[in-house]
């Protein structure tokens, strides 16, 4: 802005000139001030994201059996950084080491079953979007139960029955 006058003003602005601007929409305030006084005008910088993060293929609800790897996996653009968390819905963490497009999870526990799982992506930015949720089932290995009818001692021409049941 050219700015005349007699006397000349000061002229100040309330972010210098060549700043860079975050994100979002910023004010900026003009102020040029000589002995007559001060005025000051505003004008705003609206700084739009074209780079948010794009999911193109979610990570997919997963099954194993107690014991198994599996693993879950996301394409995506625009994303700077990947962060796998776990959770149940109202609360998430990240796991640790996950930070890639794949979260490899190996030897999966039982207790890991029903376990939510997204992915946050941050964009260059710094937009942030988080996947849908979604569901790691973790089966456990079948159980054999065994019994028995009749003598626990087995001898010569006599008989045992054993039932085995495995669910």
């Amino acid at each position: 802005a050219v700015v005349t006058g007699v006397p000349a003003p000061t002229v100040t602005y309330s972010i210098p000139s060549g700043s860079n601007f975050p994100v979002g929409v910023t004010t900026v305030t003009v102020t040029a001030s000589n002995i007559c006084g001060t005025v000051s005008c505003s004008f705003t910088i609206t700084v739009l994201d074209v780079r948010i993060p794009l999911i193109t293929t979610p990570p997919v609800n997963r099954a194993v059996c107690v014991g198994s790897n599996t693993t879950f996996s996301v394409v995506a653009t625009n994303v700077a950084s990947y962060q796998w968390e776990a959770g149940n819905g109202i609360t998430w963490g990240p796991i640790a080491g996950a930070t890639s497009s794949t979260l490899a999870l190996n030897n999966v526990p039982l207790s890991m079953n029903n376990s939510l799982i997204r992915v946050k992506l941050t964009g260059p930015c710094g937009t942030v979007v988080y996947s849908v949720p979604v569901t790691l089932t973790v089966n456990p290995l079948p159980l054999i139960t065994l019994s028995g009818s009749g003598d626990a001692v087995l001898l010569p021409n006599r008989s045992i029955t054993v039932t085995a049941n495995a669910n």
